[in-house]
């Protein structure tokens, strides 16, 4: 558990193939200079797949075992960022002990992308509440700073011991899917706050674990809509009833209960 380290913040990685080693130690050598690393090197995900809560559960656990540690970082091995964003997201944190977990914008490349001049694809992001897809670059620029999300997103996020003790655990829905948003849900129940730092930004290939696992037989390429369908019944005001303004004012009223 690595409990001997005593550090602040630690980061958790779950890897799910033992294809993605050169991935998985591409991302150690990035946050490992920063802090320690806690790894679930699980090699039988093509035949017995402990799921995503499962592994994330013990490394996040065993984390906040070391009692010096705050903030546990959550870091898919299909993700990458840089030490600038880590830190940023950091400062973040440690400026309002109201936030529960901060995530950093999700960018990503596509394949019908214009061309850099250097030979890379553009890479892209999803504006919050309107689906609106826009370039990193102009995403870089736009206001705010700081958006309040429903959802926690568990692919690349920074979480608060506080935070983790009062809404608990990750809840099952499937092998994996829909963790994130009933986490966040519950986050803002506990009294916390869910923030998405629009300044501090990872690197996703997306789908890249779920495609692989399917394309075995591990998975089934409904498994990701099931598991939203557990979430619509856990959950089932948020689906087809309110607004994402409706629903944010929903979670805020239960936040501003928990917080007096």
């Amino acid at each position: 558990m690595c409990v001997w380290c005593m550090a602040s913040i630690y980061a958790v990685i779950g890897t799910l193939l033992a294809e993605r080693r050169e991935e998985l130690h591409q991302l150690e050598e990035i946050v490992g200079g920063e802090m320690p690393v806690l790894t679930a090197r699980i090699w039988s995900q093509r035949t017995q797949p402990p799921g995503f809560s499962h592994t994330y559960n013990l490394l996040i656990n065993a984390a906040f075992a070391d009692p010096e540690c705050e903030f546990v970082w959550v870091l898919n091995d299909d993700v990458s960022l840089l030490v600038v964003d880590l830190k940023r997201a950091e400062r973040t944190m440690r400026s309002d002990p109201t936030i529960g977990v901060v995530f950093p914008t999700e960018i990503w490349s596509e394949e019908e992308a214009v061309l850099m001049p250097w030979g890379e694809r553009e890479t892209v992001t999803m504006m919050p509440f309107t689906g609106e897809r826009v370039s990193e670059h102009e995403a870089r620029h736009r206001e705010p700073e700081l958006v309040e999300q429903i959802f926690a997103g568990f692919a690349c996020c920074l979480i608060r011991r506080a935070a983790w003790e009062a809404v608990g655990p990750l809840e099952t829905f499937g092998l994996g899917y829909s963790e994130d948003a009933d986490w966040g849900v519950r986050c803002w129940k506990a009294g916390f706050r869910v923030v998405n730092d629009r300044r501090a930004f990872f690197m996703h290939e997306r789908g890249a674990t779920f495609n692989a696992l399917v394309k075995v037989g591990v998975m089934k390429a409904e498994d990701p809509y099931k598991a939203a369908d557990r979430l619509k019944d856990k959950w089932p005001f948020f689906w087809g009833k309110l607004s994402a303004e409706e629903s944010m004012a929903v979670l805020k009223g239960w936040y501003e209960e928990a917080r007096r």
